[in-house]
This record gives C-alpha cells, structure tokens and sequence, in this order.
C-alpha cells in the first residue's frame, strides 16, 4: 500500500492543524509557500479560480514540476519562532506606547524628558507615572518629592535630592496648554515653532525689524517673547503654524495673556508662503514669510474656543487610540487561537465582548476543556457575570463539541496560550478605559455644550457616543459663517484642477480633520440601518441617489450626504431646533 502525498498551500496559522494532523500521523506533505505555489499554478494559464479547482492545480504541481521533499522541523522550533513572534509584537506595542507617551507629554510636562540621560526604562516611566503633569511637582514641597523618588526602585536617596532639584527646575520653565481682518495692526511676529524652541521675526509694515531670535518653548521662553511684545505700543499680531503638540505650549501662553494670533492649518502655511517662489527653507526665513502671509493675504482670526473643547478633543483622541488598540488585540488574538483552539471562536454569536474574552480566559486551549469534567466547566462558565446556570450547562456541551474537533498545533503549555491570556487581560483593561473615556467626555460635553448635545442626538442614527465624539471633534458650530467651512474644516470640499481651456473637479481634499470626516461618514452608515423606524431627509436623499446611480460604488454618494448633514447640523445648531423629519423635508435648503 503506498501511502499518498499531500500537497498544500502554507496559509499561515489556518494550515497548522492540517499539519499537525499530517506529523502526527507521519503522512508526508509538500507545503508551498503561495507565491511559488501562485507562479507554479499560473504557468497553466487558469482562467477559472475557485477552492476545488485550486486543489486540482496543487496536486498537478508535483507531477508537472516536481519538488522537493523535506523533513518536517522538531515541533520546538516552532515553539521558538511563537516566542519571538510574540517577543517581536511586544516589542511593536512598547514602541508605540513611547511614542503616545511622548505626544501626550507635551500638553503636560515635556521637560521631564530631559530628567534622565534617556527618555525610556523603568526608573524613567515610575518618575513619569508619580509626576505626569509639572502641576504634581509644584504641589507639593520638596522633602515630599524626594521621599516620592526614593521608593523607586534604583534610586538612592542622594539621587533622589539631586532629581528634585531638577524636577523643580523643569516644572517651574513649563508652560501648560490645560473675529475679523486685523490690519490696523501692522506688526507682526512670526514665529516657526519647533520641539524645543521656536524661531521668532518681527515684521512691521513688510518690513524686517533686526535679526529674528530664538526662544525655548517654556515659561522663560515665553517671558523673553513677552518683553519683545511689549515694546509696541499697538499690541502685534503673532502668526504661528498648528505643529501638532509642539505649539499648544504657545498657544497657551498667547491666550493667557490675551494676545490675538493667528494658527494656520501647515498645508495652508505651506500653500501661501510658496507663493513667493522661495528657494531657501530655514527656520528663520519661514518665521519671516509667516509673518509676510497676513500683509500678503489676509487671514480671518478667530476668537479662540473654551479650553473644554481642546480637553474633549483629547478624550476623543484617547478613545479613538484605544479602539485602535482594541481592534489590533482582537486581531492578535483570533490569530493566536487558531493554533490553540479556533472553534471556540464560535461558542457565540459573536466571538467579542466581556463574556467571550472572559470565556476564552478560562479555556484558551481545547486541552483546557478536556482535563475536566462537565460539572467543573460548568461551575467555572456559571462564575463568568452574565451566564446562568442553564446557559452554562448548554455552553458546555457546545465547549465540549468544539475541544473534540479541534486539532491544536501547539500544546497547552505552549508561549501562544500566555500571549491569548495577555490578549484577553489587555481588551479587559482597554474596554474599560474606553468606557471611563466616553463617561467623562459625556459629563465634559453636558458641561460645555448641553443643547449642541441635544440637538446632535435628536439626528436620526446618531447615538450617545457619535454625539458626544461630535461635539468634542467639531467644537462649537456657530464659530464657522457657513456650512461650506466645516466642509472645509473635515476635508470634504472638492478639490479643482484648472489649466488654460482644462478646468476639472478633483476628489475631496482630505486635508481636514480626518476623525471628524470618519465619524460623519458613519453617522451616514448608521441612519441607513435606523431608517425603517427613524426617517431621515438625509437617507432618502441617500437612497434616491443610490437608484438613479449605475455605478457600484456608493461612497461619493455617501459623501454628499455627509455634506447634506453638516449643512442639517449647521442650521440646527444656528437656529437652536431639534432635528425634525417633516420641517426637513419641507425645508428645499437641508
């Protein structure tokens, strides 16, 4: 009897069982890698592509091109190639998390970077966790911050007053981020704002005044910028580009001290300035064509919105981060459990949620189920909250179906079954804090703007948590003069190509606030499944457009209809209604 050969492609973590199947039962195989196995199958010029006729053309393979056969690897290698993998994506989360740490200290401590001679290790993130924000440092009195210092582990007692002293320093230079067309004043500082330090051009009536300075970006920075101010007897005007975290320091300090600014979007900045064909690209030569840009081209200033919107812009950028968190563990995990136990995937309708990581937490590997009997997996299904008695006794029966079917690749004691439980206690942490994050912007929002909240949930599809991320990624509405600005102001205006007699609608600009255009865009998504029980102008419009459209494609539909709704949120917001279905539908202009 000659035992067959099996030929199969290598599918990542979905092929393993298939080949642990083949190893334990010593059948030979061939597994290809896709791209060989792609070129190998293609030199048939196939036209047809489906899982059977796949098949057919794998097992062709080795009678048309033969290959190699080779001994499978000891299982360890495996086992070892799981750990660095898994050492690998440890590694990938730390440095990200650095560089959320390092963005996030900016609004609040930046010098505390410079504690240490590097920004990183456990002695660095214990200080920075005892000392997040320079506020913590200055409450309390300098024999309380040694003593906090000296229970770190690695600093002495001599290091610890020597790292006061410093910490009291940095804490005192921080500066803390917690209208019209003015041309009746015609001095104007501009200012490029780097990291650390900022280059400052004093500019009146386009012409240069003296050489441009420099300043640090703190309280003595500041103070510096401050005295040269006051040397004019019209208070200037400091025009600035938005540098992500960099200038809220600046910003701070501007409005603090009520002197008006103007911050403009760095691809505007960048737009106006090359205007003037400039060749050399300098620090000070930007301060200085920044300055030029409101005697050149005049910009509107705004008055600047109630710091609460910039602390509900940061809880919405701390949510949005975490659900990217989420979503990058989910997918962590389902990856893990296909080598371990892939069928408890099904165990619910949905393999998410606090009850199936807290079921998969009990039963990682199928081996877990199997070592006990049904009374004990009962009892620990039945510990699980949000499982009774009954639902527990039919969940072990399915647990028990799905741990005889599965073939698991790497044993129980196997690296991959510590990294599910990783997986699962780091989506527990991660929804939880998510859930903190959407109560306090919530409480934040009511506080700043309760009846924009009001109005945003009157819209039909849009919930508890799209309404306070709206309120807190939009701002205030009535800052804007018309829809078209928020248009603008999300990225959705089109964009427009003309030369000579060529004159051509481009796509949206994107240029705007990518969050904001992401949630509108599911607001759209969102009215479409509510539409039977909450009618909406917006989808009718949506569906209207959909029939009479022959592409397949609706996203340029579902573009315009985020234009409609902004234009619905602007005049809602402007006249102080809640949303209507009858005075919309009425009303031509929505």
């Amino acid at each position: 009897m000659i035992t067959p050969l099996v030929v199969f492609e290598a599918t990542g973590v979905y092929s393993l069982s298939l080949q642990a199947f083949l190893e334990d039962y010593h059948i030979k195989y061939l597994k290809l890698n896709p791209l060989k196995a792609k070129k190998l199958m293609d030199n048939n010029l196939r036209h047809n592509k489906t899982d059977k006729v796949d098949a057919y053309r794998l097992a062709l393979i080795q009678f048309n091109a033969p290959q190699k056969l080779r001994d499978p690897q000891p299982r360890e290698y495996h086992e070892l190639q799981n750990a660095s993998r898994y050492y690998e994506e440890l590694t990938r989360s730390i440095v990200t998390t650095k560089n959320q740490l390092h963005r996030n200290l900016q609004s609040t401590f930046p010098q505390i970077e410079e504690i240490l001679s590097h920004p990183s290790g456990r002695i660095y993130w214990a200080l920075v966790s005892l000392f997040p924000h320079a506020g913590y440092v200055l409450e309390k009195n300098e024999t309380q911050v040694t003593q906090m210092l000296n229970s770190i582990s690695g600093i002495g007692q001599q290091r610890a007053r020597y790292l006061t002293t410093r910490l009291y320093a940095f804490a005192r230079e921080a500066y803390l981020h917690s209208g019209g067309y003015i041309m009746e004043s015609q001095i104007i500082f501009g200012i490029d704002v780097s990291s650390k330090s900022s280059t400052v051009c004093v500019v009146n009536d386009r012409i240069k005044q003296g050489e441009s300075f420099r300043i640090s970006n703190d309280s003595f920075g500041y103070q510096k910028l401050y005295e040269q101010l006051n040397q004019y007897l019209i208070t200037p005007l400091v025009v600035f580009e938005a540098t992500g975290v960099y200038s809220l320091s600046l910003q701070a300090f501007l409005e603090d001290y009520h002197i008006k600014y103007l911050k403009l979007n760095p691809l505007k900045a960048k737009k106006l300035m090359d205007n003037n064909l400039r060749h050399n690209k300098t620090d000070k030569v930007d301060a200085y064509r920044l300055a030029l840009i409101q005697f050149n081209a005049p910009q509107k200033l705004r008055d600047p919105q109630p710091r609460e919107y910039h602390e509900l812009q940061n809880a919405s950028r701390y949510y949005e981060e975490l659900t990217r968190s989420i979503v990058t563990t989910k997918n962590q995990l389902h990856r893990n459990l296909q080598s371990t136990f892939p069928q408890i995937e099904e165990i619910l309708s949905h393999p998410s949620g606090r009850i199936y990581w807290a079921l998969v937490s009990l039963f990682p590997h199928a081996g877990y189920v199997l070592e006990k009997n049904e009374t004990q997996v009962t009892q620990m299904l039945n510990s699980i909250s949000g499982i009774g008695q009954q639902r527990a006794r039919y969940l072990t029966t399915r647990l028990y179906a799905f741990a005889r079917e599965a073939y698991p690749y790497d044993s129980k004691d196997s690296i991959i079954v510590r990294a599910i439980q990783r997986n699962i206690s780091n989506l527990f942490s991660l929804q939880q804090e998510r859930d903190y994050v959407i109560n306090y912007m919530e409480k934040l929002a009511k506080a700043v703007n309760a009846r924009a909240l009001s109005i945003y949930l009157s819209i039909p599809g849009v919930a508890r948590i799209t309404a306070v991320r709206l309120v807190a990624e939009l701002g205030d509405l009535r800052r804007f003069s018309t829809s078209a600005q928020i248009d603008a102001f999300v990225g959705i205006d089109p964009g427009r190509y003309q030369s000579g007699e060529k004159d051509s609608s481009l796509g949206i600009t994107k240029h705007g606030n990518h969050i904001a255009r992401k949630i509108l865009y599911r607001v759209i998504i969102q009215m479409e499944t509510v539409k039977a029980t909450q009618p909406c102008h917006i989808t009718d419009y949506y569906d209207k457009k959909k029939r009479s459209s022959n592409s397949q494609g609706y996203k340029k539909i579902a573009i315009a209809s985020v234009h409609k709704l902004i234009r619905t949120m602007f005049a809602l917001i402007k006249h102080d209604q809640l949303y209507d279905y009858n005075i919309a539908t009425e009303n031509k202009r929505l």
